[in-house]
């Protein structure tokens, strides 16, 4: 799926977006989870989304200004 002219240094990123976009193929929703945070960040959402899109990165969901990564995958399951 990815294309054969990438860029040196890109195969794992290339690769990872493969995933994402087979994951999506077979039904699964990603739901990217990121510590980004509203005092470093001046719109965290809109960045992550903004990158996502441009490096067409597929996702379903985006959750900002999370530390604890581990505590909200446990509760959303």
């Amino acid at each position: 799926m990815c294309q054969e002219n990438e860029k040196a240094g890109h195969d794992a990123e290339c690769r990872i977006i493969d995933v994402f976009k087979k994951l999506q193929e077979d039904g699964h929703k990603i739901i990217l989870i990121t510590a980004r945070n509203y005092q470093d960040y001046d719109d965290p959402y809109n960045q992550t989304y903004e990158y996502l899109t441009k490096n067409n990165i597929p996702f379903d969901k985006i959750i900002v200004n999370i530390e604890k990564k581990d505590k909200v995958c446990s509760q959303r399951n």
